[in-house]
């Protein structure tokens, strides 16, 4: 298994590869060429995960609401999502899209982390210690272009190898 500096020691190159800047700008005009585009390859190619251990649309019902569904969830070691992604267009402020990631949080109850991305920036959000509420904040926010390697040490503990969402 990899160390998690071993995983934050590639990611500049893997980025630099990807050149997800450049496809954002040229190629992503909705969400859906977003998700396509940026965000799948960012889980893939840079976090590990798998086709397979992204599970799009997955059910996060609220309200009484039903059909409402978070992009992607990833179930690590059970059998309901530890992780639930909420994905924008390219370019898209985050701020508005807080609250949509936070009810779907708090209806997928196994849930430990949240995101919320444009698929250049990544915010990562966590559970209260009242489970299954969602912090109002984000304890991590990383956006592609940023070259500071402590970001990448950061971004590595997310990683499909060492990932531990307890």
């Amino acid at each position: 298994m990899p160390s998690k500096i071993q995983i934050a020691k590639s990611f500049s190159k893997k980025i630099e590869e990807l050149n997800l800047n450049k496809i954002g700008k040229n190629r992503c005009k909705n969400e859906d060429q977003t998700k396509q585009f940026l965000i799948v390859p960012f889980f893939t190619n840079l976090l590990g995960y798998t086709h397979l251990d992204l599970d799009p649309e997955y059910i996060a019902d609220f309200d009484g609401k039903r059909g409402k569904r978070v992009d992607y969830a990833i179930k690590l070691s059970k059998r309901e999502p530890e992780i639930i992604i909420e994905c924008k267009k390219y370019g898209e402020n985050l701020e508005k899209h807080t609250t949509q990631l936070s009810d779907y949080f708090t209806n997928t109850s196994n849930s430990k982390i949240g995101v919320l991305t444009n698929g250049i920036e990544y915010r990562f959000y966590a559970s209260k210690e009242k489970h299954p509420i969602m912090h109002n904040n984000p304890f991590f926010t990383f956006e592609i272009g940023d070259d500071d390697f402590s970001a990448f040490t950061d971004l590595a503990r997310y990683h499909k190898e060492i990932i531990d969402v307890n």
